[in-house]
């Protein structure tokens, strides 16, 4: 049977990632999650340093949705935006992963401690991310205007944090902090005319 014999490949070259690869596609297919999980992180300890997110990031999805051993799957999540070169898309599940779980107080926490290593203009993508994916959830809308007040803080003059930060600052009626991020955009606006 072709599982066996990927199988004993393994046993005889462990670190040879065309078995590796095919015996992960067989594990899926026949639905052997735990035995794919564990198949990952082997994987992962041989794994070029730009496929290492990639990886992480579908170890975490099967951790999460296949074998619900959620704490490992945060933990995978987050390794993942780590390790990343371009966080973007990493950034994007994790954040969709606690959404998932409505795990505010747990999103909030974990992308804190994420962006204290973070030069500022990463924290500010990463706070503007945040808010944009809260933007859909009307019970966290409160927290979205302060996600863009982050990003705001850790870069004043990006307008694509201004101006959703604005648009909410008008609907809340917050008019001191609606003039001076007004004033930024008009200051923009007169920097880039000269």
């Amino acid at each position: 049977d072709a599982l066996q014999h990927l199988e004993e490949a393994l046993r005889l070259l462990p670190s040879d990632r065309a078995t590796i690869h095919e015996l992960s596609q067989y594990y899926e297919r026949l639905e052997q999650f735990e035995k794919l999980d564990i198949l990952y992180n082997r994987w992962l300890e041989i794994a070029e340093a730009e496929e290492s997110p990639s990886l992480l990031l579908r170890q975490a999805q099967i951790q999460e949705k296949k074998l619900n051993n959620l704490e490992k799957a945060e933990i995978s999540y987050v390794k993942a935006f780590q390790v990343a070169s371009d966080r973007s898309p990493y950034l994007l599940a994790l954040l969709q992963y606690y959404i998932r779980l409505q795990a505010w107080d747990k999103l909030d926490l974990q992308l804190s401690h994420l962006a204290q290593s973070l030069p500022l203009e990463e924290q500010a993508k990463l706070y503007a991310e945040k808010g944009a994916q809260l933007l859909v959830i009307p019970e966290q809308k409160h927290k979205v205007l302060k996600a863009y007040q982050q990003a705001v803080a850790c870069d004043p003059e990006n307008l694509d944090y201004l101006l959703p930060a604005i648009s909410l600052l008008r609907e809340e009626e917050n008019y001191e902090a609606l003039a001076s991020h007004l004033e930024t955009v008009a200051n923009k606006a007169l920097t880039l005319k000269k």
